[in-house]
């Protein structure tokens, strides 16, 4: 069946607006939402592939959230700068691009040689753009205007929902911080030794943010910052584990007194990684606080993570 013939069972656009947006409100999560409407914008249209490209406001790339036909249906590594190829285009404009022959264009990127067509509408609230939806054919002229149309109205809606669950994510988010700081709170108004203090703030901390690695240093008797107790770290990391007052991020935290997050430790000067034991794959998140007693301080406390974007 050709590509207009797909549409014209969905020629009354009310109709398949009454059809979708009852389903698009019931959704349980932003990523059964995208999964669910990349499916239901090929079908429409008769494309052949499709994504839904989300701006990571961390990086200012679009990112692959829901595929189909392309590389990887989960998106792997594929990004693209903003301004970069249609879709790159449409979220820089925020205007939508009908291409209906891709050779005609030279600033078209290829994924698949086959794919001729392409029709890019973008995710934008209000002003604010926070992503592109596009589908591929591998015919010439395979999309209409009436696509085109029905694809915005639909994006519309689905931005709103997106921005809506974001808000509602990050209020859970903080919800449960609260949360964490009152059970901690708690464990820290009981007469616990050190050792055991440590142990049963790192098994809340594990089962509610899912750190990788955590640790307790303090001052020595010889002026030197060195690991008391930690979490998931061997033997032999502890003994690496030393630092000069000043020293990274462990020895400035000491020093100064404040606290210092660090999103990517990838890209930190001050991550010496003296431990041994992050091998530069990946991105992990970093946090250390000062332990301070009588108006001194005493220590600092450390968590490792796995990199999460919409930290705050």
């Amino acid at each position: 069946m050709c590509v207009k013939g797909v549409y014209m069972k969905y020629k009354n656009k009310l109709a398949l607006l009454e059809e979708i947006l009852p389903i698009i409100n019931s959704v349980k999560s932003p990523e059964e939402l995208l999964n669910y409407l990349i499916d239901r914008y090929i079908d429409i249209t008769g494309a052949l592939t499709g994504s839904i490209m989300l701006i990571n406001p961390e990086t200012g790339v679009l990112e692959i959230k829901a595929s189909r036909g392309l590389m990887t249906d989960t998106g792997g590594n594929v990004a693209l700068k903003i301004g970069e190829g249609v879709t790159g285009k449409v979220a820089e404009t925020g205007i939508s691009l009908l291409i209906n022959d891709t050779h005609s264009i030279d600033y078209y990127v290829r994924i698949r040689e086959d794919l001729k067509s392409e029709l890019a509408v973008p995710l934008k609230l209000e002003d604010n753009i926070i992503g592109v939806i596009s589908v591929d054919s591998d015919e010439l002229d395979a999309f209409t205007e009436e696509h085109l149309d029905i694809l915005e109205s639909i994006s519309n809606f689905v931005a709103q929902i997106l921005s809506k669950e974001n808000l509602i994510m990050s209020l859970k988010d903080k919800i449960q911080k609260q949360e964490l700081l009152i059970k901690i709170s708690e464990i820290l108004n009981e007469r616990y030794s050190l050792d055991k203090l440590f142990k049963k703030i790192m098994k809340i901390l594990s089962h509610t943010i899912q750190i990788e690695r955590g640790m307790l240093v303090i001052l020595d008797s010889d002026d030197k910052l060195k690991i008391f107790d930690g979490y998931k770290l061997s033997d032999e990391a502890k003994k690496r584990g030393i630092y000069q007052i000043g020293e990274g991020i462990i020895g400035k935290v000491y020093k100064y007194g404040k606290g210092i997050n660090i999103k990517d430790i990838s890209k930190s000067k001050e991550f010496l990684n003296k431990m041994k034991i992050w091998r530069g794959k990946g991105k992990n998140s970093f946090f250390s606080f000062p332990i301070r007693y009588e108006n001194k301080n005493v220590g600092v406390f450390s968590l490792e993570r796995k990199y999460i974007s919409e930290e705050d």
